[in-house]
């Protein structure tokens, strides 16, 4: 495991000046990285992982979940049972992971099992759910979604040039909905389009995953 990268991509903890208004408004704020899909498109096969797949030296899922802890200090990720390698990594990376036995099942069941499991380690006030083959998302795009959230604004969204993208963030008025998913509902399937409170954001990120290898090739630039 290459230790020196990991620390680099590791948040830093700055003094309470230094800290811009969205990162002071994540306090409280807790992040889901759903990790536990089994990435059929990138290898029918299933032997290889897209999310261990390397860019810059560290694993696809190590730089979703490093951008997400430079935005919110608390990461809960869940993987499928004997994922020790991704684990490992993400462990590494200062997540904490759940394992759900259900993951099988569709994405639904990994949220709900990770709704459950945020609430209990962390009662937050805001959660923002990530996918972890998205790993260009910047920290700054997943701050501003976190602060937007508040008594009126319960669903935020990132839009970039016109088109919704990934993470999402809720307040607790979604949380039970979230809690209940099943199959292959993931995070927007809680609500219609256009309850989400769409931030305008110049982040390509938003809208770039892996799934299949030639994203690999077209994405990482």
């Amino acid at each position: 495991m290459t230790q020196s990268l990991l620390n680099q991509l590791k948040p830093v903890t700055p003094g309470e000046a230094g800290r811009p208004a969205a990162a002071r408004a994540s306090e409280g704020s807790a992040a889901l990285l759903l990790a536990a899909g089994r990435g059929a498109r990138f290898d029918p096969s299933g032997q290889a992982s897209k999310l261990l797949h390397l860019i810059d030296g560290l694993p696809v899922v190590c730089h979703a979940a490093a951008h997400l802890l430079k935005a919110c200090p608390r990461v809960l990720a869940v993987v499928r049972p004997r994922s020790g390698t991704l684990r490992l990594w993400l462990e590494q990376a200062g997540c904490q992971v759940t394992e759900c036995a259900d993951a099988h099942s569709g994405m639904g069941h990994s949220l709900a099992w990770g709704m459950a499991e945020i609430e209990r380690r962390f009662n937050p006030d805001r959660v923002v759910v990530a996918l972890g083959d998205m790993p260009f998302v910047a920290p700054g795009t997943i701050s501003a979604l976190l602060a937007s959230i508040n008594g009126q604004v319960q669903a935020a969204a990132p839009e970039f040039m016109g088109r919704r993208g990934n993470p999402v963030a809720f307040g607790p008025l979604h949380f039970e909905a979230l809690g209940r998913c099943l199959g292959d509902r993931g995070a927007a399937a809680v609500l219609k389009n256009e309850q989400f409170h769409l931030i305008p954001v110049s982040d390509p990120g938003v809208l770039r995953d892996i799934d299949t290898r030639d994203d690999l090739q077209t994405k990482a630039s």
